[in-house]
This record gives structure tokens, sequence and C-alpha cells, in this order.
């Protein structure tokens, strides 16, 4: 019943692309495609650093439905100011 977001950024970009390789995972958890597919239609909120994602050279048309850029100071305007957690 909370708000949750996941921020990708640095080299994280690649993981929201929509052509990502189903089989990519770590260890025994489900692919990561599946499991971000899953938190946006669970309600998550998924946002990708605009920068970081021209760096990385992921198109914004390539990434998965749901998806959001964001530029840096645009994820903390969308933030609450009581958020519990920000981790990164």
């Amino acid at each position: 019943g909370r708000r949750s977001v996941i921020f990708l950024n640095v080299h994280a970009p690649v993981l929201a692309k929509a052509d990502l390789p189903a089989d990519l995972k770590f260890a025994d958890f489900p692919p990561v495609k599946e499991m971000l597919a899953g938190f946006v239609a669970a309600g998550g909120e998924l946002y990708v650093c605009g920068h970081c994602a021209a760096v990385t050279k992921v198109a914004e048309s390539n990434l998965i439905k749901g998806t959001v850029v964001v530029g840096h100071g645009d994820l903390f305007k969308k933030l609450p100011a009581a958020a519990l957690t920000f981790s990164y």
C-alpha cells in the first residue's frame, strides 16, 4: 500500500530496455525484465535518468512501457517530502 519508486541511473538505464534479453538475471532471481515489468504492473514507478540514458545510448523509445525519463532535479520533485527511504 506504499508508493514505490525505482530510479535507474549511471549504467542502470540499460536494464529498462524493452529489448533486454528475457533471460538476463542475477543468481536465482527472476529475470530483470520480468521483475521490472511486474513492478510497474503492480503500480510501482520506474524512472530513468535522462542524462544517463543518453550516455549509455538507451533511447527513450526503447524503454519498457511505464518508464518515465527524468532529469536529476525532476526526480526529487516527484518524491514526497516525507519519503521514508531513498537508496541507490
